[in-house]
């Protein structure tokens, strides 16, 4: 079997690449194709890089309309300032783009919700090691306790942040192109390809 490497390997590529990957997982679970325990690990792994290149993509995006720069080191995994980077970098553009108060809302109702799947696992894997690695940088054994993980309920709150940070860029669509006709110095597209969108199905449009 062969396959093909997309030559649009930006971050939107890898999001949905990733994305799809966590619904075919944990459908095997839902179908009992295979345990839960079996496969928990690679899942929660999935989960949790598709939220650091979320992060990472609308950062790069952001940061060519709010003027600082865009927070983002390559080398370090944590979401924790991640998180709070995007904050920083939607509150300037939304001041630049002079977004209405109804779609700031919507973005900090979502903001919060990706705060808190973020925690969890800030408190597990905060530099993305624990789910890749039985061994901590030091190749020591990891010592775990016997914890339980309410998979469907971290799951059913990913697919909800995931879509927001999928197509964040649709809640200013209206406002970039105004602000592109009034300054055609700064382009659109970039590492988040137009805008964001790869189905016209699954558009922002006023929520998720």
């Amino acid at each position: 079997m062969n396959i093909t490497l997309n030559s649009k390997m930006n971050y939107s590529f890898y999001l949905k690449s990733y994305n799809d990957a966590v619904s075919i997982l944990y459908n095997t679970i839902l179908e009992n194709k295979t345990s839960r325990d079996d496969i928990t690990i690679p899942l929660l792994f999935l989960i949790r890089h598709s939220l650091e290149m979320g992060y990472k993509g609308n950062i790069n995006y952001l940061s060519k309309y709010s003027d600082i720069d865009n927070c983002v080191n390559y080398q370090k995994h944590n979401l924790l300032p991640l998180h709070n980077a995007l904050k920083m970098h939607f509150e300037n553009t939304s001041i630049k783009l002079s977004l209405d108060k109804e779609r700031v809302n919507e973005f900090l109702r979502y903001y919060n919700e990706i705060e808190k799947l973020s925690g969890f696992f800030k408190s597990i894997d905060n530099d993305s090691t624990f789910f890749r690695y039985p061994v901590d940088k030091n190749g020591r054994m990891r010592s775990v306790s016997n914890e339980n993980v309410d998979i469907s309920s971290i799951v059913a709150s990913y697919n909800r942040v995931i879509k927001f940070l999928m197509f964040l860029s649709d809640l200013l669509l209206s406002n970039i192109k105004t602000f592109e006709e009034e300054n055609t110095s700064v382009l659109a597209g970039g590492l988040w390809n137009d805008a964001g969108q790869w189905d016209d199905n699954k558009k922002w449009n006023g929520g998720l």
